[in-house]
């Protein structure tokens, strides 16, 4: 049987990103996860500003380096405000290489392939959502 080769959780790798990053970025405190914040993540009411980070696609570069593709979704109360938010979020995650985190290596940072797009979302009314799609590239050692 083949050496098996388990890619590192590449969600968790850009949320370290994030959270690291906005806070020096001018955007301290600002929620960063897999998921919309409310009881599931212990929120009763939605923060000023969230981001969400999905993974979309991508796969095994090569037997070293997962290229995994990312949705990034940004929200805030303010439209100028969740502009901002994203394009802090896509400079970080570009900017990203290199980066160790907890949950692993950074190889190569954020090919960005749109964005960021005024994208509102119907279900969260209070907020403006800016979003942008970008490609990270993680080690599995």
């Amino acid at each position: 049987m083949a050496e098996v080769i388990i890619p590192k959780p590449a969600v968790a790798v850009a949320i370290s990103v994030l959270k690291a990053g906005l806070s020096t970025a001018g955007f301290g405190g600002v929620f960063v996860g897999t998921r919309t914040p409310g009881p599931r993540t212990g929120h009763t009411a939605l923060p000023k500003r969230f981001v969400r980070v999905t993974r979309t696609g991508g796969g095994m570069l090569n037997r070293v380096t997962d290229n995994a593709r990312l949705l990034i979704e940004c929200w805030s109360d303010d439209g100028v405000d969740a502009e901002a938010l994203a394009n802090a979020a896509r400079a970080l995650l570009v900017a990203s290489h290199g980066t160790k985190t907890e949950y692993g290596f950074v190889r190569g940072g954020g090919g960005v392939d749109d964005g960021p797009v005024d994208y509102s979302d119907p279900l969260i009314e209070s907020h403006e959502r800016y979003q942008f799609q970008v490609s990270l590239l993680v080690s599995t050692n």
